[in-house]
């Protein structure tokens, strides 16, 4: 099974351990996401792929957001 997560749009910061070992293996994240969390992604050992938009606003990726995979 592929699963696949889109950031909601209205989301401005992924939280701290917010997908922790989740299944998720593709990722979009909207323009709109400042912040990505300390280990948001920590042990997803599925993610094969992490989409930024063009117009991404991404500011911070904290500590460890995306280690364990």
């Amino acid at each position: 099974m592929n699963w696949v997560k889109l950031i909601p749009s209205f989301i401005k910061r992924i939280g701290s351990h917010a997908f922790a070992f989740c299944y998720v293996e593709d990722l979009s994240i909207s323009d709109i996401v400042t912040e990505i969390g300390d280990f948001a992604f920590f042990n997803c050992r599925k993610l094969q792929v992490v989409s930024f938009s063009s117009k991404s606003n991404l500011k911070i990726i904290e500590k460890g957001s995306f280690s364990g995979q």
